[in-house]
């Protein structure tokens, strides 16, 4: 199927029938991702992309490609090799100080849903709901949230950049 819809879409394709068929790859690469498989994601999403789909004016697509990009790269035997993670090292030093700050900050599963009003974690697999959960966040006068928890929200769930000042 992926073969066809790559062959129809270069060579007999309209413009909109070209990007149906892009869309249709990345709605299956999103399967591979469920399933586990980022290798088979990253190839779909990659002739998404030969077909003309620009991932910086394709959201959903440039953030796939990073998801599937660092799902490869995590499972590959040499990743972290470079960082000493043993007991007692800088590495598991460095781990043990983040989940501190992250556990301070209720940087859990049930702060983070409060926080945003997100009905459950599989919203932040939806890109589409970054925005509305971000805005939900920012908005809420709960003074327990602190601004490191919105922080750790926005860098680690929604993926967005925050300024260094």
């Amino acid at each position: 199927e992926v073969h066809c819809a790559e062959y129809l879409g270069r060579h007999q394709g309209s413009k909109s029938e070209v990007r149906w068929f892009a869309e249709m790859l990345i709605d299956m690469a999103v399967l591979h991702l469920r399933l586990m498989e980022p290798c088979k994601a990253y190839d779909l999403l990659q002739r998404a992309v030969s077909m003309g789909l620009d991932p910086r004016a394709h959201t959903k697509l440039e953030d796939l490609l990073r998801s599937t990009v660092m799902c490869q790269l995590l499972r590959e035997p040499g990743c972290m090799a470079g960082m000493d993670l043993s007991i007692g090292s800088e590495g598991e030093a460095l781990l043990c100080a983040l989940k501190t700050i992250m556990l301070s900050n209720d940087y859990t599963a049930a702060g983070v849903l409060q926080a945003t009003n997100a009905v459950s974690m599989i919203d932040f697999s939806d890109d589409s709901l970054f925005h509305k959960l971000e805005m939900n966040m920012l908005k809420s006068v709960d003074p327990a949230y602190s601004d490191a928890l919105v922080d750790l929200v926005r860098v680690f769930l929604l993926h967005r950049i925050l300024p260094l000042a």
